[in-house]
């Protein structure tokens, strides 16, 4: 499940006050980058609680403007191994 523990720098593994968690969550659910089963269950969750509705609207409200998702396209090869070779880690 959604993890409640933050990984800022400032404050390592300490937890994040309730209303502070159920915001990052919708705000990862309007981003699409949950995992298939926490998507699930906020998804489930959205549907059942308003508080929590709100909040997923209101991210969506605030990221409306960002472009529809696309799908990932493979860059040609060789390209990492250039990229690498030109920042020295090769």
């Amino acid at each position: 499940m959604w993890s409640m523990v933050t990984e800022n720098p400032d404050n390592r593994g300490a937890e994040m006050p309730a209303g502070d968690t159920d915001d990052a969550l919708a705000e990862d659910l309007v981003l699409g980058i949950l995992p298939e089963v926490e998507r699930e269950a906020a998804e489930r969750r959205e549907a059942a609680d308003p508080a929590f509705a709100q909040l997923v609207s209101a991210w969506r409200q605030r990221l409306k403007l960002l472009p529809d998702p696309i799908e990932p396209v493979a860059p040609p090869k060789g390209v990492w191994d250039r990229i690498a070779a030109l920042i020295g880690r090769k």
